[in-house]
């Protein structure tokens, strides 16, 4: 039996960074073998430009990429939005 444990982060981007944490998870999702797809009845490789195109996507990837591939720990869900609040 597995337990799941619930992990909240709030990330304040500052304006101007959105390229840099793009370009951080597109470099850490280059090494990854998970995102594939198939079309045509082959398998395809998603492009770190394709998988990852914006800020929430980029946040998904990075807080994903800090779980290593250990035996009996899975990431079950991961959710990004923005909120309406902003700090100054």
């Amino acid at each position: 039996m597995a337990t799941i444990y619930r992990i909240e982060i709030d990330v304040a981007l500052e304006e101007g960074m959105t390229g840099v944490i793009l370009e951080a998870a597109r470099k850490s999702y280059q090494g990854c073998q998970y995102a594939r797809t198939e079309e045509f009845g082959e398998e395809v490789m998603i492009s770190p430009e394709d998988f990852i195109e914006d800020a929430e996507s980029a946040l998904l990837e990075l807080v994903h990429s800090a779980f290593p591939d250990l035996p009996g720990v899975e990431v079950h869900a991961l959710k990004c939005g923005r909120l309406k609040c902003t700090t100054p």
